[in-house]
């Protein structure tokens, strides 16, 4: 072989690597786009579900509210009725 065959042979496989190489980065650069495309889509998702935490500890605060007036009213009656029961 030449040295000009095997200066060409190395030049060719170092065009292969270089070609190998910027395939390999763009095929990163596309995982990195994807990858903060997902990013933002959690991010998103995040904000929904706290706001959804938020609304039903909100519901949840009322519903006990709600529950502790009905459990005092509750018994308010039931003294009522063994009062009757009582003086019956």
């Amino acid at each position: 072989m030449s040295r000009l065959d095997a200066a060409m042979t190395r030049f060719n496989k170092a065009v292969e690597r270089l070609e190998a190489a910027a395939v390999d980065r763009a095929t990163r650069g596309r995982e990195v786009s994807g990858l903060h495309a997902q990013i933002t889509e959690l991010k998103g998702e995040r904000n929904r579900l706290v706001e959804d935490l938020n609304a039903s500890r909100s519901e949840c605060d009322h519903l006990g509210t709600l529950n502790e007036r009905a459990s005092e009213r509750l018994a308010g009656t039931i003294e009522g009725v063994r009062q009757v029961l009582a003086e019956g």
